[in-house]
């Protein structure tokens, strides 16, 4: 009690109001109130130290350094607690900004999905968005609508674009048949005679799937985008509710089948928002023969979203959930899109239905 009233006295005699930081801090937020304390009690502990081992001269001293070095403290946390709340709260209020929908967008010869959030709201767009194209042509093959850009009817660079170079060397597309593909292509498939199978067991028209995918991908806030990387030589399976502007939107109350291919020498990189679904990443293993692995990559994610038997569903609750119920969807809408990079070169389309 003596140290206290000390320190004080000697408050006083170097100009400090012993009841500022009372005061002060009367006028400012709890946390703020909390950490004047703790230099307050820093201040005391010096003293008591100083009182305890020093005459009444270097008490005096100590007493005039404690006042001045908590009387600093004091100024340069409080600078430094403006600045953080600041920013807090420049963050609330730019998280709390609504987003008004984008007006829907039209390309030639082909439906454009409406943007889930306006372009401008998200973040690196310019950065990682989808090239520009327009589709030139559209075809239906074995139950798929393929439609081709202008971008993947420019040459390349060897006197041939890439759909000159597609129509002489891709087998023609198969049909999706979610029965047949209980398995995902990077397996022999007894089912399905035309998926070639050498050295007993490699599958060279498949696919390689190196792990279980991420589950819940992009859990962020409803409109927020994340960025969705597919490497040079590989492609992305997403299954669930999202969009990629300009690109691709999901079909509500409806299951959603995503894949995107890229032939491309440099990775591809799309901003969108991707609703906690599933997603996988992997290497395709033949550029040649590409329709047959996306055959296989989406009838199999049919025969499960649709709860078909497989390894992953035996019977009951379908695993996932897929459509937000018990025995999964019933109808699954499926988008294929062919990449060099950002640059859709051919974009194809297709249904299954329980």
């Amino acid at each position: 009690m003596k140290n206290n009233e000390q320190l004080q006295n000697w408050m006083k005699v170097e100009g400090v109001d012993p009841a500022a930081t009372n005061r002060d801090s009367e006028k400012k937020p709890a946390g703020r109130f909390s950490r004047r304390q703790a230099i307050t009690g820093v201040g005391l502990g010096i003293a008591g130290v100083v009182a305890a081992a020093c005459t009444p001269e270097q008490q005096a001293q100590g007493g005039r350094i404690a006042a001045k070095a908590e009387k600093l403290l004091v100024k340069q946390v409080d600078t430094l607690s403006d600045g953080v709340e600041k920013a807090v709260d420049d963050q609330l209020k730019a998280e709390a900004t609504p987003v008004a929908p984008a007006k829907s967008g039209k390309v030639s010869g082909w439906a454009s999905p409406t943007p889930y959030v306006e372009a401008s709201k998200i973040p690196d767009l310019e950065k990682n968005k989808v090239e520009p194209f327009e589709v030139r042509d559209r075809e239906h093959v074995a139950g798929w609508d393929i439609y081709w850009t202008d971008i993947g009817e420019k040459d390349r660079g060897d006197g041939k674009s890439f759909r000159e170079w597609a129509d002489e060397t891709y087998p023609k597309w198969w049909k999706l048949e979610p029965e047949k593909w209980p398995t995902a292509p990077n397996i022999p498939n007894s089912l399905e005679p035309r998926f070639r199978v050498v050295k007993e067991a490699q599958v060279p028209d498949g696919v390689e799937i190196p792990d279980e995918g991420e589950r819940n991908f992009c859990q962020v806030t409803e409109g927020q985008s994340c960025t969705n990387v597919v490497a040079t030589g590989h492609y992305m399976e997403y299954t669930g509710d999202g969009n990629i502007p300009g690109l691709w939107k999901s079909v509500n109350g409806e299951g959603n089948a995503l894949t995107i291919w890229n032939v491309g020498n440099t990775d591809a990189r799309f901003d969108g928002t991707f609703l906690q679904g599933w997603r996988l990443t992997g290497r395709f293993w033949n550029g040649d023969t590409l329709p047959i692995a996306i055959t296989g990559v989406h009838s199999h994610a049919a025969n499960n979203m649709q709860n078909m038997k497989s390894g992953l569903n035996q019977g009951g609750t379908n695993a996932g959930a897929n459509c937000a119920t018990r025995n999964g969807c019933n109808t699954v809408n499926h988008t294929v899109v062919i990449v060099s990079g950002n640059a859709p070169l051919l974009i194809a389309q297709s249904k299954t239905v329980r």
